[in-house]
């Protein structure tokens, strides 16, 4: 069955090689815009300020086609409450424009970062506060594109490497207060829960349907993805999988000034493997031919006693996507509402200024400048630990305003929000949805 679908996957390949196709778009036409014959590049000083994660700023320096058309190579510094250097290469053409290659090789250096209780209904205090001397982060994907890339299949993977200065209020550095050094079982278990939110590695793939006027700055159709990740093993820790639907519909105005934006997200998780400790129990702490001394036998116990609960807990349970934070009930910090299943409605008006297709050729940038925008937007969220109708009770909201700089390549983009927690500003790149 194997060498079956490798020569499947041979013969797609020949076919976009040699038959690139004539068909152009789905239902949408991609608009026209002028090209520039050399590749864009802006060198621009950078600010980040993410919902629970921190703030900085830096340097960054983007170029657009310059390994092929459609192609970015993107460089960051960046330094405040996180450092962070990073490489982001995105849909690099292998063989045929049909097949393209994303990257990202990303260091973070000397931060924070907060985990909160599962559940629809999780206090606004972390349950895990997390100090990292180094995040090592790494992803790669591969697509098959058509329509002009309306229509994407990918596959890939990412890695989330922790090097772990602190969490909770486990130490696993020599501290010089002993109150703070001493392991107990909550710590252990707290450490545990950590790795589990961590996601240290997944694998992904999905279907990604594009069918707009615009890849960046769509006026007018349609997106859906769906995406499956996770992670399967054979040994002790849980096999699980995540499943996301996210539908997004662009509606413009007569004179197509304003675009009104709705999106619509569902994420569940699935456990296909609980997770187990095997034969292991207290037994063995305290077993004579073990030959453990008495500090040895209480610091074996504990470990036993925070694996037990942590299987008991977390064994059978799995995490869908994360609410809060860049994308989604953005008032919120990242990651703040957690569980089993997850559900998104967001609304935004997007109003245009200043709007052409102006090509700049300056000696730190070259490129297109479409237009300044703001957004008004409304955001509903929750989660639950049941695929039911308490998915849809009591959900949070806020609302919020927003300021973009609007680029051939590039979308720049400031969001205020407000809810139930406060408010959060927000500075990054790309839309939300």
């Amino acid at each position: 069955m194997a060498n079956k679908r490798g020569s499947f996957l041979v013969w797609i390949i020949v076919f976009l090689i040699v038959f690139p196709g004539t068909a152009r778009s789905l239902v949408f036409d991609r608009r026209e815009k002028p090209k520039i014959k050399e590749s864009s590049y802006f060198l621009y000083p950078a600010v980040y300020t993410v919902p629970g994660f921190g703030k900085g700023a830096g340097g960054g320096l983007t170029v657009a086609d310059m390994l092929g058309e459609e192609s970015e190579v993107t460089l960051l510094h960046l330094k405040g409450d996180w450092s962070f250097d990073s490489v982001i290469i995105t849909d690099l053409p292998l063989l045929t424009k049909h097949i393209t290659f994303s990257m990202i090789y990303a260091d973070l250096y000397d931060g924070g970062v907060a985990f909160y209780e599962r559940g629809p209904d999780s206090s606004s205090e972390p349950v895990i506060e997390l100090e990292l001397d180094r995040l090592l982060t790494r992803a790669a994907e591969v697509s098959l594109n058509l329509f002009d890339q309306q229509v994407e299949l990918y596959y890939g993977y990412a890695l989330s490497f922790p090097m772990v200065k602190r969490v909770g209020l486990f130490n696993d550095s020599d501290s010089a207060e002993e109150e703070d050094s001493e392991v107990t079982e909550e710590r252990f278990y707290q450490y545990l829960r950590f790795l589990d939110l961590q996601r240290i590695f997944v694998v992904r793939r999905g279907l990604y349907i594009d069918d707009t006027d615009d890849r960046r700055d769509p006026h007018v159709g349609y997106r859906f993805q769906f995406e499956r990740y996770g992670f399967e093993t054979e040994g002790n820790w849980k096999s699980y999988h995540v499943d996301d639907y996210n539908l997004t519909v662009f509606i413009p105005n007569e004179d197509r000034s304003g675009v009104l934006v709705l999106n619509a997200f569902y994420s569940i998780a699935e456990v296909t493997k609980s997770a187990n400790i095997g034969e292991i129990d207290e037994s063995y702490c305290t077993d004579p031919e073990n030959d453990l001394t008495s500090e040895e036998q209480e610091r074996c116990l504990i470990f036993v006693r925070a694996i037990t609960r942590f299987i008991e807990d977390e064994g059978n349970n799995a995490d869908s996507t994360h609410l809060g934070g860049l994308q989604r009930l953005r008032s919120y910090p990242q990651g703040r509402f957690h569980d089993k299943c997850s559900v998104f409605f967001g609304i935004e008006y997007r109003r245009y200024f200043l709007v052409g297709n102006s090509p700049f050729d300056y000696l730190i940038e070259k490129g297109i400048f479409n237009g300044v925008q703001l957004a008004l937007f409304y955001e509903l969220g929750q989660v639950a630990p049941e695929n039911d109708y308490t998915l849809f009770e009591n959900m949070k909201s806020n609302y919020g305003l927003g300021f973009r700089l609007v680029f051939s390549k590039v979308v720049v983009r400031f969001d205020y929000a407000q809810g139930s927690e406060g408010a959060q500003a927000t500075a990054f790149i790309g839309y939300p949805f």
